[in-house]
């Protein structure tokens, strides 16, 4: 009798096990889609928060990338970072405000340069630095347009892109800041330097 409640039980079982393989696989993507859309929501139009890998005000990640590093240069309590890409064409600096955790960072410019051998490289060595929205060296005015919206400031030369409390309140309070900042800076329809972040005080 034990041997075929046995039997009988064995597929019931198996089934169960099945159905909550099937069922957490499905909470999975649920969760990953909630996530994905909550960090979409939490960024205004106009922002970016992240370039290379590096995440403001979250020194966890950028010390996982660059923990070895000191910074290159410290102005008025401002330390400042600066990294080359692989073929040394572009600098990235860092920027780490006054009483900020070690590797917390508040704002990021890019530039392109003639090859310098000065400055170390970026981990990985990549080709070129590029946002978490695809902005990078080289870009068009159209491209960048296409990517952030209708600039505050526009010039021949530059979009400006500028969030206030009144604004983007709740994502200021996040990066407990009261001001984001960006410029984009064009020859020839092409970028040659942009910069964004949150202003020194």
């Amino acid at each position: 009798m034990a041997s075929l409640t046995f039997l009988l039980a064995t597929p019931l079982i198996a089934g169960v096990r099945h159905l909550v393989s099937v069922l957490v696989q499905h909470l999975v993507k649920i969760t990953a889609v909630l996530s994905l859309s909550t960090v979409q929501e939490s960024l205004p139009v106009g922002a970016e928060e992240s370039i290379a890998g590096i995440v403001f005000h979250d020194a966890r990640i950028a010390r996982s990338l660059i923990g070895e590093f000191r910074p290159d240069s410290i102005e008025a309590g401002v330390s400042m970072y600066r990294f080359v890409n692989r073929n040394r064409t572009q600098v990235m600096t860092l920027f780490q405000y006054p009483g900020a955790e070690d590797f917390s960072f508040s704002q990021v410019s890019v530039t392109e340069q003639t090859p310098s051998t000065e400055l170390p490289l970026f981990p990985g060595a990549p080709t070129r630095f590029v946002t978490s929205l695809g902005i990078r060296i080289g870009a068009t005015r159209s491209d960048v347009k296409a990517l952030l919206g209708v600039p505050t400031k526009e010039s021949d030369d530059e979009l400006i892109h500028q969030l206030t409390e009144e604004t983007a309140a709740s994502w200021l309070a996040r990066h407990r800041m009261p001001e984001y900042l960006a410029s984009y800076r064009f020859q020839n329809d092409r970028l040659v330097a942009f910069e964004f972040g949150f202003p020194y005080p």
